[in-house]
């Protein structure tokens, strides 16, 4: 996987999590003490907070997110995603501001899904990963689809990155197929 996957990690260890529902805002937030050692400092803490709220019966549901480290680096991330029927249509856009630092990155994913019925589903997405200190862009594309069958599913999926890491003349090909069977 390239490096546009990466985002902050957050520790388990002396953290405080909230999560909650104001007025049909799903509200979460994360604070850890000396949880982040970023850049070989020590006991720095770090933490998020993030909102979504699905609008109505429309089926659009937005939400944003931010984030930091503790020590130089700032995330923020907005997204959308929309329903209708048996498609669902997604959006994201993150951000990674790495202070004193050519490092930063931005991230744009979007994808769809498809119920086909009961038994099958397709699935395909693209993202776009533009780091701050390469000249070339990762890009990301995907396609996936599954069918069950009782208790039979057979997946498969095929992935494929240009790019990796903002390297120019990098690929990365993976595509997989699986049958699982349910007891």
């Amino acid at each position: 996987a390239g490096d546009g996957n990466e985002i902050s990690g957050q520790s388990g260890d002396n953290s405080f999590v909230y999560a909650g529902s104001f007025g049909g805002v799903d509200v979460s937030a994360q604070y850890t003490k000396n949880g982040s050692s970023a850049d070989g400092g020590e006991n720095q803490s770090d933490g998020s907070i993030g909102a979504s709220y699905a609008i109505g019966d429309t089926g659009l549901t937005v939400g944003y997110a931010v984030g930091n480290d503790g020590a130089n680096a700032d995330e923020d991330v907005v997204y959308a995603t929309y329903v209708i029927g048996g498609a669902t249509l997604g959006y994201s856009k993150f951000d990674r501001e790495v202070s004193a630092s050519t490092a930063d990155r931005d991230t744009t994913w979007y994808g769809a899904s498809f119920a086909v019925n009961e038994s099958l589903s397709v699935s395909a997405g693209k993202s776009v990963t533009n780091f701050g200190n390469k000249t070339v862009d990762q890009e990301s594309s995907g396609v996936a689809a599954s069918y069950t069958m009782g208790s039979i599913t057979v997946a498969t999926s095929m992935n494929k990155q240009e790019g990796v890491g903002g390297t120019a003349g990098t690929e990365d090909d993976h595509t997989e197929v699986s049958v699982t069977f349910a007891f």
